[in-house]
This record gives structure tokens, C-alpha cells and sequence, in this order.
């Protein structure tokens, strides 16, 4: 699992009875486990979702969610446990479970973008006018 860029690694069992294959998902992350009558009324609070492709082998898959254009929330970092809902994009067939999640350190801070360089152009100095500088004593 990685915190520092708001991404968690889940491994899961599919809810699917087919031990193989590429699924249309949505995973949602929440404070509590759904009730099964929320989950097929797809009416329950999410603290973070996504659609994703789920690859399953043998019944088992792993997932990387959360992305630069869907990043997990700090919030769910400091949670301790979320719950994962895994659910199918056209039917109510899903699964849950609760998980552990990484906390952020807290001395990290989130990065931000760097800067975009900027080009500065300077007079030479034959183009910048000649001043005469007086120093006078200081007095006491």
C-alpha cells in the first residue's frame, strides 16, 4: 500500500462465479459496510469510487485504486479501516471487505506541482543606465 501517493493496493476474492476474466467494477471505499438492500439500490456513502477493469485469476484479484485523477482523500488515510465494495457495473452481484489502510506520516506533505520555468530576459550592462553613488558619513 502507498499513502504518499494516495493509492492503496487491495487483493480481493471476486464475487463473480466465473474464476476468470476481465470485469466492469466499481470500487467504493466506505466508514461502514453497506447494507445489501444500499448496495443494489447503489445508495449508500462512498468516502472515495472509481470504475476500473478488475482482472481475476482463480477467483482472486488485486487492484491498485486511486489515481492523479482520482486520488484517495488524506482523510481516508487517517481512518485506521475503510470498507471496500467491489460491484458489478450492470448487475448487484458485489463483495466486501473491511481493510487496513497506511497512515500518513505527518510529516508528509502532499507534493505540489513544480513550477513551470520561466525565461527572463536581462538588459546587458551597456543597457543599463550609469548612476553616480554618493556615500555620505553616518552621523553620531
Amino acid at each position: 500500500m502507498s499513502s504518499k501517493d494516495n493509492t492503496i493496493e487491495i487483493s480481493g476474492e471476486s464475487p463473480f462465479k466465473i474464476l476468470s476474466g476481465v470485469f466492469e467494477v466499481q470500487i467504493a471505499l466506505c466508514d461502514a459496510q453497506p447494507s445489501l438492500d444500499d448496495v443494489k439500490k447503489r445508495s449508500f456513502h462512498s468516502l472515495w469510487k472509481d470504475n476500473f477493469h478488475l482482472r481475476v485469476k482463480d477467483k482472486k484479484f488485486t487492484q491498485v485504486i486511486g489515481s492523479a485523477k482520482n486520488p484517495i482523500p488524506s482523510t481516508v488515510f487517517q481512518k485506521g479501516t475503510v470498507w471496500v465494495v467491489v460491484i458489478d457495473q450492470f448487475s448487484s452481484i458485489h463483495s466486501s471487505f473491511q481493510i487496513t489502510v497506511p497512515k500518513i506520516d505527518s510529516d508528509y506533505v502532499e507534493p505540489t506541482p513544480e513550477p513551470e520555468p520561466v525565461t527572463r530576459h536581462t538588459k546587458s550592462d551597456s543597457e543599463i543606465p550609469k548612476q553616480k553613488i554618493v556615500m555620505e558619513p553616518h552621523p553620531r
